[in-house]
């Protein structure tokens, strides 16, 4: 294509220098001498619709043939001695010849000038009713939305204010110019027929529930240049089913893709640091998740209601797992927690798949609930500095069999094996010091209790509704504390061989 080009070029040249002095071409003739070499100030240029622009021609000498690839198609000319005005007509390329005749005449080498012109469609003028101040769209009217449903941001707007675009029923897509710096708290909240969204690379701020319950909103690609998303910024988007995030994102905000039911995957970045409470909470449909090396909390609700959440990776340097962070996973079955783990509060209650578990080697309480309703658990690995086993922690775990608790515990806690239908036999070690109020009430399977502690631990009603034909097994020397202490927990013996 390139040697055609040069070809059509040359035969054009050719053409012109026949032509020098003839009738056919432009020509323009103004009586002056040249030196110096001949040219023009510039060999392309791109042009608006709309607007004009001057280049210099160099040492001509006004006696000029002037040819155009497409003449009058996509710009017109106005050639005088030293200037060439160029005046866009249509949306196109075209290529512009000039030959200075005299000094062809005057056996000069240099005597023809090339300039390529591209046109391009310039911005269509704001609607009426659009406000802009001081490069901050203030507001976009609905009734201003074109038919199609699109809008082209303007190169005179830097930032999207606040609710510009809130309730925008007709708009479809919208394409950010590349000057846009920040979009505003609800800029785009609750445009139910929003799909598109074309976000400029220099975009560094997305605020507070910009895109909020914005139906249906299906793909979004946040460009590397974005450092700040803040919360709920695509909460209640049910139909997004597809998200980029660029590597140098740091932040994910609070509840940013909550409720994003459609969300089935999505890749974080390296570079996150930081995930927001509750940032995935109630994304039905989401299966995976790997969360970056950098993150060394997940904090409350982060994956709350994820009930296809089935395999979660977790960073090696976690430090903490937030109240009701992994609740009501019903696919969730197994998750290996780091060892680096030193606070686990009640973030599993309703994995109700989950099957086994192994506790931190560093955790020292279980916290409320923390494995309450996790039906199918059947194997509990404790670590060796646990002292505390919070309220209700293995509620409703119906499938638990049996249960060491672990030298060093010194309290288990109100209703902390509450409803364990299945468990037969408990274990408890020498340091258990107080049984809060029915640790282990309607455990109705209940067969044999060992209790290491030589001394009876403090306890309120701790097997009530446990059957009464069950084993009570304790240090020597220590039946007779057990019996005055436990004699109405219906143990049908109580033998001394620890």
């Amino acid at each position: 294509m390139q040697n055609f080009k040069r070809l059509i070029w040359g035969f054009a040249i050719s053409v012109l220098f026949i032509a020098c002095g003839k009738q056919g071409v432009q020509k323009i003739s103004d009586k002056g001498e040249f030196s110096g070499k001949f040219g023009i100030s510039a060999d392309h240029v791109d042009m608006l619709i709309g607007e004009t622009q001057e280049l210099i021609i160099r040492n001509g000498s006004g006696d000029y043939e002037v040819t155009d690839d497409f003449p009058g198609k996509f710009v017109t000319l106005d050639v005088t001695k030293s200037k060439i005005k160029i005046t866009p007509v249509s949306e196109g390329e075209t290529t512009i010849i000039i030959i200075d005749c005299k000094r062809k005449a005057a056996g000069l080498s240099d005597v023809v000038a090339r300039l390529t012109i591209k046109v391009v469609k310039g911005e269509d003028p704001l609607p009426e009713g659009v406000i802009v101040k001081d490069g901050v769209l203030v507001s976009w009217p609905d009734n201003a939305i074109p038919e199609n449903g699109e809008v082209v941001l303007h190169s005179s707007i830097k930032a999207i204010g606040e609710a510009a675009f809130r309730q925008c029923g007709r708009l479809r897509k919208v394409t950010l110019h590349a000057a846009v710096k920040s979009i505003g708290k609800e800029a785009f909240r609750e445009c139910g027929a929003l799909q598109e969204v074309i976000m400029n690379e220099g975009l560094e701020s997305i605020g507070e529930m910009a895109f909020e319950n914005c139906q249906s909103l299906v793909k979004v690609n946040i460009p590397a240049s974005v450092q700040i998303i803040e919360p709920t910024v695509f909460s209640q988007c049910v139909n997004l089913a597809e998200v980029s995030l660029a590597d140098g994102l740091k932040f994910i905000g609070e509840r940013m893709f909550a409720d994003c039911d459609a969300l089935e995957s999505i890749k974080l970045p390296s570079s996150i640091e930081k995930i927001g409470e509750a940032a995935f909470v109630n994304c039905g449909y989401l299966g995976e998740m790997i969360i970056p090396e950098k993150v060394t909390e997940i904090l409350r609700d982060t994956f709350s209601g994820c009930s296809a959440l089935m395999n979660v990776t977790l960073p090696s340097n976690l430090t903490h797992i937030g109240m009701d962070a992994f609740n009501n996973c019903v696919f969730l079955k197994k998750i290996d927690l780091p060892e680096s783990l030193t606070n686990l509060e009640g973030c599993f209650a309703g994995c109700s798949a989950m099957t086994e578990i192994t506790i931190p080697k560093e955790i020292e309480e279980l916290y409320a609930n923390l494995f309450a309703n996790c039906s199918k658990l059947k194997t509990v690995k404790f670590n060796k500095k646990l002292k505390k086993i919070g309220i209700k922690s293995f509620k409703n775990c119906s499938s638990l069999e049996s249960i060491e608790i672990p030298e060093g515990v010194v309290v288990l806690n109100n209703y902390a094996f509450q409803n364990c239908y299945s468990l037969n036999k408990v274990i408890l070690p020498s340091t258990v010091k107080d049984m809060k109020l029915l640790c282990f009430v309607n455990c109705n399977a209940l067969k044999e209790v060992y209790c290491k502690a030589l001394e009876v631990p403090e306890a309120k009603y701790p097997f009530k509704n446990t059957p009464k034909g069950k084993v009570l097994y304790v240090p020597s020397g220590a039946k007779s504390r057990y019996e005055k202490a436990w004699g109405d927990a219906g143990f049908s013996r109580i033998v001394e061989n620890l």
